[in-house]
């Protein structure tokens, strides 16, 4: 990757592109990056950063694309904690999820008193990664849709 450049993984059909949700993996690893994608790129649309000003830049250009955000906390530049931290001052609404080795429970906490709203410790398992993902996408998707005349009773 080169520097400042966002990178989309994988040959779509123009069908593929349209119905995959997007899914911004910040990561200074390549090796993570990667495991990640592969991971996920059968069922997401994967683009990567390599750093929290690349991902910043990232999400500044595919705005309205990004389905969700997957960070981790140490990068060079910019950390997941300065990225969370920027993005809520503008977005309280794109799903964030840390996957990092950080574990203290003060890093835990830090994250989600910035905003993050998941955190998967590494290492992890891919079923976990994806359970993740798609109960984050999930939260998304029924925050955003309206439920027209529906009438909840109770007792």
């Amino acid at each position: 990757m080169g520097g400042g450049t966002c990178t989309s993984e994988g040959n779509y059909k123009m069908s593929e592109v349209i119905t995959k949700q997007k899914i911004l993996i910040a990561d200074d690893s390549e090796m993570n990056r990667e495991l990640l994608t592969a991971i996920l790129e059968e069922e997401y649309d994967i683009i990567q950063a390599k750093d929290g000003v690349q991902a910043v830049d990232c999400l500044q250009k595919h705005a309205e694309e990004i389905s969700l955000l997957l960070l981790d906390i140490v990068m060079p530049k910019m950390d997941g904690f300065e990225m969370v931290r920027r993005i809520r001052e503008t977005d309280r609404e794109l799903p964030i999820l840390f996957s990092s080795a950080r574990v203290s429970p003060k890093d835990v906490v830090k994250g989600y008193e910035l905003g993050v709203d998941n955190y998967v410790k590494k290492p992890f398992l891919p079923e976990e990664l994806d359970a993740h993902v798609r109960a984050l996408l999930r939260m998304k998707q029924g925050n955003t849709e309206k439920v027209k005349n529906q009438t909840w009773t109770i007792g």
